[in-house]
Formats: structure tokens, sequence, C-alpha cells
């Protein structure tokens, strides 16, 4: 059982998750483009090193975080995912629009075929995804979190909180925040794509609400109810499924050292 870390969200099932950077998907990857060149063909996909941390809106379990200096830089939206130059994301942003394009009607069959031979060499088990029980259990975890009575008598204290802040459509809790008036502030709105660098170009009034908003989740109690809710509903699902979560994370692992293997034998033929 990890320490617990309220600041970067950490929980107890994120060693059983998803990487950030998922090794075995860019493997993977590597393998589509080899198979497309021996068609003829030519694709080429974004790469991420090993190494690379999180945005600092988010954490290693591609989480996204929410404080008020947060809030205060970005609104309601968020740094980019991983802790990359604007042109590191203006080239992976650029490499995955041609794979929109290349990818067309023509090229599906190709693609699906690629996609099959290259799992086949990174899965070698029948295990489809070593990450899909512990994403199942962190769901229903987080479920239980915000529904429980701890945490939902801190929202009812977060609202009285933000009633002065003057949010017209006010919801009854901190997680359907920003309300569509604060979202429609954004021509797009909040969680649209936008250019690399725009990320805190954030309109003056959401950031005042998203400020205020960090500050009534820590005063009214809820950012720490709700992760301690959240935490312990982790905690007792690793507790009952231990056994299984242990399987899966050495299935994960063999994919891991796979496409270590992979990724090692096409760099060095590069």
């Amino acid at each position: 059982m990890p320490e617990k870390h309220h600041s970067s969200w950490r929980l107890p099932l994120d060693a059983y998750s998803s990487p950030l950077v998922n090794l075995a998907e860019q493997a993977e990857n590597t393998l589509i483009e080899d198979c497309f060149r021996q068609d003829g063909r030519s694709l080429s996909f974004s790469r991420i090193d090993e190494s690379t941390r999180p945005g600092e809106s988010w954490n290693a379990a591609h989480r996204k975080l929410f404080n008020e200096p947060l809030a205060s830089k970005y609104g309601y939206g968020n740094s980019f995912e991983y802790d990359l130059t604007i042109a590191e994301i203006t080239r992976m942003r650029s490499l995955d629009e041609k794979i929109d394009r290349s990818v067309g009607a023509a090229a599906d069959g190709l693609f699906d075929s690629c996609l099959d031979k290259s799992r086949a060499a990174i899965e070698g088990s029948s295990v489809s995804d070593p990450y899909q029980l512990a994403h199942s259990l962190a769901g229903v975890a987080y479920d239980d979190a915000y529904a429980s009575v701890p945490v939902r008598h801190a929202a009812d204290e977060w609202k009285l909180c933000m009633k002065a802040v003057g949010v017209p459509d006010l919801p009854d809790n901190p997680n359907e925040m920003p309300s569509p008036s604060i979202d429609a502030l954004r021509p797009s709105g909040v969680d649209v794509v936008i250019a690399p660098g725009e990320e805190t170009n954030v309109p003056p009034e959401e950031r005042r609400v998203a400020v205020a908003d960090a500050k009534c989740q820590v005063s009214s109690g809820y950012a720490a109810a709700a992760y301690d809710a959240e935490w312990d509903a982790q905690a007792a699902a690793l507790s009952a499924n231990a056994d299984e979560l242990e399987r899966y994370k050495v299935e994960a692992d063999k994919r891991v050292d796979r496409a270590k293997k992979i990724l090692a034998e096409h760099s060095a033929t590069r």
C-alpha cells in the first residue's frame, strides 16, 4: 500500500493502472509502422520518452488535479498531460493529425490487420488489457466515495461557501463545475483542445470562480473528505482483489519487458 499524498491525489490502485507512458502501446505502434512500410505505405506515430513526467495539472495516473494555484493559472482548464515543450506538443499533435488523415477508408483494412499482428506480438496471452481490472475497480470506488455521507455533507458546505461567488447555475457539488454558464465563457467550452501555449489564456471571470471554488473545496472540508473517501474505497477494493490484481500486474510487467525489447531493437536499426 502506498503512502497517502493528497496534493498529487495518489491512490492505492495507481500501481495497477496504466502508466503515464505506455511502452507497450508505443511498441505496438512501432510494429504497425513496420507493417505499413512492408505494404509500401508510410505511417509515423508520436513517441514519448519513458522518463517524461506528467504536466503540472495531472498526476502519473492520468488524474486531473485541481487546487488554488492551478485554478489561478488554468481556471477550469488544464496543462498538457505530459511535461513537454510547446514544440514537442505541436509535433506530437501534427503526427496524430497525419495519422488520422493517412488511415482513411482505403487503409482501414490494412490498419486493422497490422493492429492485430502487433497486439499478438505484444500481448502474448488471453488478457486483452492488464489494466482493465484496476480501472474497473477504481471506477466503482469513485462512485462509492462520492456517494458517501461525509462527501455529500462536505458538498453541502461547499455550496454554502460558493453562494457568495455569484454563479447563477451553481450545482450541488464541485464535480459538476464548471457550470454551463462558466463553461460558456470560452467560445468552445473548457474542454476543447487548444493550441499549445494557450492553456493559460483564461477568461477573468472563469479564473475568479475557479479560484473561489478551489478555496471553498478546502475550507468546506470537501477536498479532504473526497480524497479520504476515495482512498478508503480503493484500499478496500485492493484488499478484496489483491491476488487477481497481482496476476494482472505480472502480465502487465511482461508486456513492458517485451515492449522495451522491441523498442530497443528498432532503435538500433534506425
